[in-house]
């Protein structure tokens, strides 16, 4: 079971931030181990359900709750690209196309390429 932080608004709050934002995977298979663990039992670092284009989902629905407006690339398009088996080190090419097309169909503040990171946060995590 995953546990996410709530935002909680009472009616006289407002969200204060703007923007809009574009977030797509990838590699779109990326899991979490644990996650993967607890869905089927397996340790894997890649799923085909359970993975980072559902982190990228939670992540739109708390930027809506927050204000911004912000959409995930098409879920068909991260099934064709899944459906290929497109070799990790080609997956950026494959991607590509898709994300040109949205952003210029549409202006966006902020692009995100959302992955899941091996590393530990000692070498992966900032504070700004």
């Amino acid at each position: 079971m995953i546990v996410y932080a709530s935002n909680v608004l009472e009616e006289d709050i407002q969200p204060k931030a703007e923007g809009n934002v574009l977030i797509y995977s990838t590699h779109s298979h990326e899991a979490y181990e644990p996650i993967t663990k607890a869905v089927d039992g397996k340790v894997a670092a890649s799923h085909h359900s359970e993975n980072i284009v559902k982190v990228g989902g939670k992540l739109k629905d708390n930027l809506l709750v927050n204000g911004v407006t912000a959409e995930q690339l098409d879920i068909d398009i991260v099934k064709i690209m899944q459906q290929k088996k497109i070799p990790y080190h080609r997956s950026y090419a494959a991607i590509r196309p898709y994300v040109e097309e949205k952003v210029k169909s549409k202006s966006y503040d902020l692009v995100i390429d959302l992955h899941r990171d091996s590393l530990g946060p000692s070498r992966t995590t900032i504070t700004h």
